[in-house]
């Protein structure tokens, strides 16, 4: 009877020791220190549980990732569908299967029929609907594909028709607008390109390898610029956001000549704690706005502009490089949303801001954020604050010389600071001060004390692309900017091949370090070399015919030459 007492107890005692401890983790994801939620870091966190095998807590990470991001990426689709699948979560599993098989048009029916996360699902009806799906789409899916793109890119079309021009003076639509997919097959509304297929309205033609780089951004392409969407982000769901970006970006080359680099002051940690405070204000005051409480936005929006006098003042010798990428990807930003077929761009903009508020990523991602933000935030109170494309933007000069915000009371800053969390945001920062400086100790050691293998390019190459993930980079002094995951595309003979980073590609684990000016690249020293292919232990090289490697330096040192 005691034996039997106990028996019968133990899965009690064993689920509240499992809700507590479940309690214990949502809180420090929930905290409100841990108000910014970013898609990398947490579906990161959410595959660490899963290799753990804690498909509970796995399962809890994805709950709050889809719960505060806008989730379009097909491969976390899958993988939290394989979790929820595994936590005895069917429904939650196939409704994201589902929505990778309609939306996405996931085909790969070999994989998901055994795939073995995915068992337990087999005997349910909707599992058999999924494989017919699937199916169909492997079946059908060049021409579905064909039809989806034609239709958002129409869609894309009538909405930029509609704005007539009102928001910018223009009309932002362009003919030269091209989706790229995974098999290298580009697809485009526009006939003059050559040799393409015609499918209805849409053209489509294969193109060799590394031709574009896999990235949403303006490429050169047939001796022309174009806008490049990836076949991803051509969905329902993007509402049309995605490609209206990248024509506003090249609606806005046309007028005037951007950089939109890294700006590395933003990597120092005070930078940090003034942008994030500014970003809490912003959150602050849009949601304000969304209670139609127009005087605490203001209030607000005056809290955010301490933040940032603070911040540009501090560091104003190098402020004009954010001021520049935030008129380059601010007003991207801005546009793509505004003229979107979206219906909540206030929900749209503390996504933004929620994701965008990443301490290895701020110091670029920031702008889409605040560019979205106070855009929204000043059509609100029918600010005109759009003029032409010609200049730079500072929103805290259009702040400065609107009378109605002038009339706004002027709070303490210690009454600014607690209710946008700046101490909190402070001692976070202050944690994470101390890592990085531990992180900057290991790629001095990996980059300046161990041999390298270097390379320089030609910075006029215009045909020469790296795509890199802003979300894992790292500015290492005055040497450059660690990227952990990168790579590059480039059908250009003359260049001196293609990289791209592999395996584990997190910051403090791996990089390459990339000058300011993108003219030297240097990477770990390689653990092979064989032929015309490059091999370290977290990337490779393939070299264009006429590169060779040779050594640089008595310490063993390498690099890559002309022939």
């Amino acid at each position: 009877m005691t034996i039997n007492t106990k028996i019968k107890n133990q899965p009690e005692l064993l689920m509240k020791q499992i809700i507590i401890s479940i309690f214990t983790f949502i809180q420090l994801l929930t905290s409100s220190s841990a108000q910014s939620y970013n898609i990398d870091s947490l579906n990161q966190k959410a595959m660490d549980y899963y290799n753990e095998k804690d498909f509970t807590k796995s399962g809890l990470v994805f709950d709050l990732l889809f719960s505060s991001q806008n989730i379009k990426d097909p491969d976390i689709l899958y993988n939290a569908s394989c979790v929820y699948a595994l936590n005895n979560e069917p429904k939650k599993s196939l409704q994201h299967l589902t929505e990778l098989a309609e939306t996405y048009l996931y085909s790969d029916i070999e994989h998901l029929s055994t795939d073995s996360d995915l068992n337990n699902l087999h005997e349910m009806t909707e599992w058999k609907m999924l494989i017919a799906r699937v199916l169909q789409n492997k079946t059908t899916l060049p021409q579905r594909r064909r039809a989806k793109i034609q239709n958002e890119l129409l869609k894309t079309k009538k909405l930029l028709d509609s704005d007539n021009g009102m928001l910018w003076s223009g009309n932002i639509w362009h003919d030269n607008i091209l989706v790229l997919d995974e098999t290298e097959t580009i697809y485009t509304l526009n006939r003059t390109i050559p040799n393409s297929i015609k499918d209805s309205l849409i053209y489509y033609k294969q193109i060799p390898a590394k031709t574009l780089v896999h990235a949403n951004t303006n490429q050169q392409f047939e001796n022309e610029k174009w806008a490049i969407v990836q076949n991803y982000d051509i969905t329902p769901t993007d509402s049309c956001q995605t490609p209206i970006h990248e024509l506003f970006h090249l609606f806005h080359g046309s007028q005037i000549n951007i950089e939109g680099n890294i700006v590395e002051y933003l990597d120092n940690y005070k930078a940090k704690i003034w942008l994030r405070s500014e970003f809490e204000a912003l959150r602050n005051c849009i949601k304000s706005i969304q209670k139609n409480d127009e005087a605490m936005a203001k209030i607000y929006l005056s809290d955010a502009m301490y933040f940032r006098t603070e911040r540009e003042n501090f560091f104003k010798k190098q402020n004009h490089f954010a001021l520049k990428l935030e008129t380059l990807e601010g007003l991207a930003s801005y546009t793509g949303f505004k003229l979107s077929a979206h219906k909540d761009l206030y929900r749209m903009a503390l996504i933004e801001l929620d994701g965008r508020e990443n301490p290895n990523g701020l110091n670029r991602s920031f702008a889409y954020a605040t560019g979205l933000a106070y855009g929204l935030i000043f059509d609100y109170f029918h600010i005109q604050w759009r003029s032409d494309l010609k200049h730079i933007y500072s929103f805290r000069d259009i702040y400065k010389h609107v009378q109605a915000f002038k009339k706004t009371p002027k709070s303490k800053t210690e009454n600014i600071k607690r209710r946008n969390k700046y101490y909190v945001i402070e001692q976070e920062e202050m944690k994470r001060k101390i890592t990085n400086d531990s992180i900057k100790l290991y790629y001095k050691n990996l980059f300046c004390e161990q041999p390298v293998l270097t390379v320089k390019r030609d910075t006029t190459d215009k045909t020469y692309y790296m795509s890199y993930d802003m979300n894992n980079t790292f500015t290492f002094d005055k040497l450059g900017i660690i990227y952990s995951d990168i790579s590059s595309a480039s059908a250009n003979p003359s260049a001196f091949g293609n990289f791209k980073t592999t395996g584990e590609t997190s910051i403090g684990k791996t990089g390459i370090l990339i000058t300011n000016d993108f003219a030297k690249l240097t990477f770990p020293k390689p653990t092979k070399v064989e032929g015309t292919i490059i091999i370290g232990e977290n990337y490779t090289i393939e070299l264009n015919k006429g590169w060779v490697v040779k050594q640089s330096d008595k310490k063993g040192s390498l690099e890559i030459v002309k022939e």
